[in-house]
């Protein structure tokens, strides 16, 4: 059983969300109200990560970290799965910067998952640790953001804080 799957099993088990219809996804996913996030949040499911950083918890391979991400309703969808040592970067980048990043993503985008990724951290990175939640789930408020693997995290992570931190809140 993958990530996702174990965090749908864990939203039926405590009754969250629903499937729902997507015009705007153009298919069906998981939905949640308010009522669900403080829920998730009072059973230690949950971290904001809307001011980004590097992410520190499961990989994929461990069940990986699933992202949901406010929608314009008030509610929150499941968007994607990142893992641990990858980097979420706050939604006020500019397109210049979120190219470059895209870019800084594309270069190991390949790269042998089996690969150690771990590195030592600089002082200035902000830092999101959810490897003490019980599901670790991230919540975000809208779609502005970049998430960079774990390989080039590592090789480029002074350049991605770089950019992150200036434009940070």
């Amino acid at each position: 059983m993958d990530g996702y799957e174990k965090f749908i099993e864990l939203c039926e088990t405590f009754n969250l969300g629903k499937v729902l219809y997507s015009p705007k996804h153009g298919g069906y996913g998981y939905n949640f109200s308010l009522n669900d996030i403080i829920t998730m949040k009072a059973n230690n499911m949950i971290m904001d990560a809307n001011d980004g950083g590097l992410v520190l918890g499961p990989l994929h391979a461990n069940g990986g970290i699933q992202v949901l991400q406010m929608n314009e309703d008030g509610s929150f969808n499941h968007c994607t799965e990142m893992e641990g040592w990858e980097y979420i970067t706050s939604s006020l980048i500019t397109e210049n910067e979120r190219e470059e990043l895209l870019a800084i993503n594309e270069i190991y985008k390949n790269y042998d998952k089996n690969l150690n990724t771990e590195f030592l951290i600089p002082a200035s990175c902000k830092i999101i640790d959810v490897s003490h939640l019980s599901m670790p789930v991230l919540l975000i408020d809208d779609y502005g953001r970049v998430i960079i693997n774990r390989l080039s995290t590592k090789e480029y992570i002074n350049r991605i804080i770089e950019i992150d931190n200036k434009t940070a809140p």
